[in-house]
C-alpha cells in the first residue's frame, strides 16, 4: 500500500546487536531493588551478565588521617554480609530468568582486575563516586580498557544528581560548606 509505513530491518539478527558481555562494577552501592546499574539498556540486553567487587587492598591499609586501618573488623564484617546477600539476591533473580552465578568476588585493584574482564568489546556499568580517591580509581579503570568497551556510569550518592545543585561541587561550596 501507498500509506504503508517504511520501517529498517537490521542486517543481523538482534542476538548479535546486543552487547555480548555486561560486566557489572559494584562499589559502594550494593543494592539491587533500586540500583540504576541495572536500568541501562545495554546491560539489560547484554548477553551475558558478570557482577564483579573488588577488594581492594588499599581498603584494608593504614589510613593516612590517623592511627586507624581505613576498613576496620566492624565494617569488613558488614561488607562481607552485604557482599553475601548480594550474591544471593543476585543468583535468584538470574534463576528466575534461566541465567546461571551470582557475584564474582575479586581480592585485587579494580585497575587489574576489571579490564582483563573484557575478551573484546563489551559495556562496563558503575556507579561514579564523589571522593577524589575512587576518582582516581576510576580514570586508572577506564585508562586500561581496551577500545571497544563501552561505559556506563551514573550518580547515586547523593539526595539531588550533582547536575541539579546550581553550583559545581568540583570548584566550590556554598557557605556554610565553603
Amino acid at each position: 500500500s501507498a500509506h504503508a509505513a517504511s520501517s529498517e530491518v537490521p542486517s543481523q539478527p538482534l542476538e548479535a546487536m546486543a552487547p555480548g558481555r555486561a560486566v557489572l562494577w559494584f562499589r559502594n552501592d550494593l543494592r539491587t531493588r533500586d540500583n540504576q546499574i541495572f536500568q541501562h539498556r545495554a546491560v539489560r540486553q547484554a548477553q551475558e551478565l558478570v557482577a564483579v567487587y573488588c577488594i581492594d587492598p588499599r581498603h584494608f591499609e593504614r589510613s593516612t588521617w590517623g592511627p586507624h586501618l581505613r576498613t576496620g573488623a566492624f565494617r569488613a564484617r558488614f561488607l562481607a554480609e552485604s557482599l553475601e546477600s548480594l550474591d544471593r539476591t543476585l543468583r535468584r533473580i538470574r534463576s528466575g530468568s534461566g541465567g546461571r552465578g551470582g557475584l564474582i568476588v575479586v581480592r585485587g585493584q579494580p585497575e587489574d582486575v576489571l579490564p582483563s574482564l573484557f575478551p573484546e568489546g563489551g559495556v562496563l556499568a558503575f556507579q561514579r563516586e564523589d571522593t577524589s580517591e575512587e576518582q582516581e580509581v576510576e580514570e586508572a579503570v577506564l585508562c586500561r580498557l581496551q577500545g571497544g568497551v563501552e561505559v556506563l556510569s551514573h550518580w547515586g550518592q547523593t539526595l539531588l544528581h550533582r547536575d541539579d545543585l546550581g553550583w559545581n561541587v568540583q570548584e566550590t561550596l556554598p557557605i556554610p560548606f565553603g
